[in-house]
């Protein structure tokens, strides 16, 4: 559920008030792709490097790499439109891609070196294949879509070597894989129906252990990121419609907030502490964010 819902619901939130603020203490870094309509930050690795994507004008996707004050391009080769989430301390990149297969237009995921060479992989008779994050094992994660968009259900996967696993959380009609550390705990998102509507739990998948946990009174929790020192970045949804923030450490949800938005969606977070993600303005735009720690 990270291809560009997103811009739906920061048009929702221009009344939401204030967030209660985080007692871990940050200096809030804006991300703007030059030109761009939106952006959204979704990865940062070890050295501090952020990759995302942003939409221009026409409403097209465009990943991009973020790092000192500089931005460069990420575009997948004859795609209409490229997301970019995630990049392991290599600079290897993954994300999807909108293309058309013969004549049937399909999402696929696919990594990038940090030579420029792209590599594609999608699950066989799926229109939508998503690689969302992959830690320094080479391990990649994320999710795909069983049938039509009217009756799509969607599961997660891990890739390694040695094959391709299905991710499932039980009790759950539909699993989102997210975020893989190097110890190869997995974080992502479970529902048991129509995603904004019905309640979704964050889980983390540890071996063979699945855990599922929810932000306190929120009807939906969203775990979005995790790091090698299994601190978690998310985001919460209430059945009034508010949304906001989170970090995840010690089984203690924390609230997270950047003072500049309406709401905030962090996304990743390094073994610094580092967050990544976006925020929504009042005006219902979109922009990217580092988040830093202080203390």
């Amino acid at each position: 559920m990270k291809l560009l819902p997103f811009i739906l619901i920061c048009a929702s939130l221009a009344s939401v008030s204030g967030q209660r603020a985080s007692a871990q203490s940050y200096t809030f870094q804006t991300l703007q792709y030059p030109g761009a309509v939106q952006t959204y930050a979704q990865g940062i690795n070890a050295s501090g490097v952020v990759v995302g994507y942003y939409l221009d004008t026409s409403g097209s996707a465009h990943g991009f790499y973020y790092s000192a004050g500089t931005y460069a391009a990420i575009e997948y080769p004859n795609s209409s439109d490229t997301w970019v989430y995630g990049i392991d301390s290599n600079k290897v990149v993954v994300g999807a891609a909108h293309i058309v297969r013969g004549t049937v237009p399909v999402t696929v995921a696919f990594v990038k070196q940090p030579g420029g060479s792209f590599s594609q992989f999608s699950a066989a008779g799926k229109l939508l294949t998503v690689g969302q994050a992959l830690n320094n094992s080479g391990t990649i994660i994320g999710y795909l879509q069983k049938g039509e968009q009217s009756s799509a259900v969607y599961s997660g996967f891990e890739q390694q070597s040695s094959g391709t696993t299905t991710i499932a959380v039980s009790g759950q009609a539909d699993t989102w894989a997210m975020s893989i550390n190097d110890a190869g705990a997995i974080a992502g998102y479970a529902g048991t129906g129509i995603v904004y509507t019905d309640p979704v739990v964050g889980f983390v998948l540890s071996g063979s252990q699945t855990t599922t946990y929810s932000y306190p009174g929120a009807l939906q929790t969203y775990f979005t990121g995790i790091n090698n020192k299994n601190q978690i970045v998310g985001y919460y949804a209430n059945s009034d419609g508010s949304k906001n923030g989170f970090t995840f450490a010690g089984n203690v949800f924390t609230a997270f907030s950047n003072p500049a938005g309406i709401a905030t969606f962090p996304q990743g977070i390094n073994a610094s502490g580092a967050v990544v993600g976006y925020f929504c303005l009042s005006d219902s735009s979109t922009a990217g964010f580092i988040a830093t720690p202080t203390n």
